[in-house]
């Protein structure tokens, strides 16, 4: 689906069951989140978070287990600290989380980095070979990163929600060229030329 609707060809994989998401958070040690005073409060009084005995969280700083990660990722009705709400608030939270992950994650030295990266490979469904993994991890500690670059697919200006459109009820119906320009111009630091060369050389060559 991705690879036919945003032109690109997927080289790898990784995904996690929430089960997993849990147990990975847990690995780490769990992680600092700041929450709004209605996000404490809906995490503490829905199933968001499955375990009653720890919907205990509270307005600011937190540190957070796996099942209480796993339930601010899945909130929706609960617009974020940015303002975000609906499917945008999800996964702007999942965002978030991906980016505190790593920045907790990559304060180890790089021998529990190495072992830690090994642990967590045990609860990810991957076609990524261990010693790929090894080399970006060494690219990664080379490099002093201490953050995740993120993008949001549909951007913002490029598409509409119509109440109905040809049958479907509000719908995201999405400028697809601009958004997949934009997608090359983040993944590949393409120029805007350069984006609209790929793009078209891309289209051309699955239309023959």
């Amino acid at each position: 689906t991705i690879e036919h609707n945003f032109m690109i060809d997927i080289d790898g994989y990784a995904w996690v069951d929430f089960d997993n998401f849990e147990e990975i958070i847990n690995l780490i040690g769990g992680v600092d989140l700041e929450l709004t005073e209605k996000e404490a409060q809906y995490l503490n009084t829905t199933n968001y978070i499955s375990k009653p005995e720890y919907r205990t969280v509270s307005p600011g700083m937190n540190h957070l287990n796996g099942n209480q990660i796993l339930g601010y990722c899945r909130v929706r009705d609960v617009w974020t600290a940015t303002s975000g709400h609906d499917d945008y608030g999800i996964t702007e939270r999942q965002r978030l989380v991906l980016n505190t992950i790593f920045k907790t994650y990559i304060k180890r030295n790089p021998i529990e980095l190495m072992t830690l990266s090994m642990k967590c490979l045990e609860y990810v469904n991957t076609n990524v070979s261990e010693k790929q993994i090894a080399q970006i991890l060494e690219c990664v500690v080379e490099k002093k990163a201490n953050s995740l670059e993120t993008f949001r697919i549909p951007v913002d200006g490029h598409f509409t929600e119509p109440k109905i459109y040809d049958g479907v009820t509000y719908p995201l119906v999405i400028e697809w060229e601009e958004n997949i320009l934009q997608y090359y111009q983040f993944l590949f630091g393409d120029t805007e030329e350069e984006a609209k060369e790929r793009y078209e050389k891309y289209k051309s060559e699955k239309e023959n």
